[in-house]
Order: C-alpha cells, then sequence, then structure tokens
C-alpha cells in the first residue's frame, strides 16, 4: 500500500486506512473526514461495528426537519478518540454485530423520539414504514426492546407495531 501511495495512485489518509482520489478539472477530490471518519466506526472490514443514530437518523427517515451539526454514531470502537468535531461516538446498549444494528438502530430512535424535535404528522407511521422496509420482525424487536431498553421504550414500540 505505501508503495502504491508513493507512486501517487492511492491517498493515505491514516495509518492502515487508505482510499482512491478522483481526478477532476478542479484538481483531486477527496471524500471528506467525516465521511473517513464515520466509515471507521461503523465498519471494520466486512463487519458492521456501528450505526447511525440521534437526530441525523430522524433527519433522514423523515420524522424531522432539523439537520444537526453533530452525527450520532453507537459503535463498538466507542473508545476510539475522533478528531472529527462533527462526530460523537456513543457506547451501543449491547455489542453491535451485522444482525442486531437495525434493531437497536430502531430501537434507538424510539427511545429518543419523545425527546426530539419531531414535525412529522404520523410519526408511527414513518417508523413502521423504517421497520417494514428494513424487513425487521417484529419478536425479534420486542426481545431487544424488552432485555436492553426501559419499559417505555418498550411500550412505544408495541405502539408503532400495532401502527397501520
Amino acid at each position: 500500500m505505501k508503495r502504491l501511495a508513493d507512486k501517487g495512485q492511492i491517498e493515505r489518509f491514516q495509518k492502515g486506512v487508505y482510499y482512491r482520489a478522483k481526478q477532476t478539472v478542479f484538481g483531486k477530490a477527496h471524500p471528506s473526514v467525516e465521511t473517513l471518519e464515520a466509515q471507521l466506526l461503523i465498519r471494520r472490514g466486512d463487519d458492521i461495528i456501528g450505526y447511525e443514530t440521534g437526530v441525523s437518523l430522524m433527519n433522514q427517515i423523515g420524522l424531522t426537519t432539523l439537520v444537526p451539526k453533530k452525527r450520532e454514531i453507537a459503535t463498538n470502537a466507542y473508545r476510539k478518540i475522533i478528531n472529527d468535531k462533527y462526530i460523537i461516538a456513543r457506547k451501543p446498549v449491547i455489542t453491535v454485530n451485522t444482525g442486531n444494528f437495525r434493531y437497536l438502530q430502531f430501537l434507538d430512535v424510539i427511545r429518543d423520539l419523545p425527546e426530539a424535535p419531531v414535525d412529522a404528522e404520523n410519526p408511527n407511521a414513518l417508523l413502521h414504514a423504517f421497520a417494514e422496509k428494513n424487513g425487521l420482525d417484529a419478536v425479534k424487536a420486542l426481545t431487544y426492546a424488552r432485555q436492553h431498553y426501559p419499559q417505555k421504550t418498550l411500550l412505544n414500540l408495541v405502539d408503532v407495531l400495532v401502527e397501520r
């Protein structure tokens, strides 16, 4: 990798992390530091070790029009020192893996919903659509909520799951 970086075919972001810059008419186009940092917190090789959560995820789902300054990422690498002022690394409720990250992401939104600046007309319908789009099993979601989240989250989850 170092030889490729020395030749200019790839660029080095940090130790062990490289990327390919694209040549444009204005010079080389690099991915943003925020994007690279977020990818390091979300993926390790082919394994998923984190997920986006908080108001930034609520904005993507359509629950709020607020665009937050900082992205919240719940990750197994929450102890990692992040030099990016636009990313907050949080500890997940349990260890994140490929099989559970969508459930944890969904349950985090439901947990944070009462305190969030939601301006959607029917947030439960949007959350129900998110669950269906990602193929979330209701029984599995209820199990995760019961084992790892407060009682209030479990009750709000039931309201979302019975929404039509």
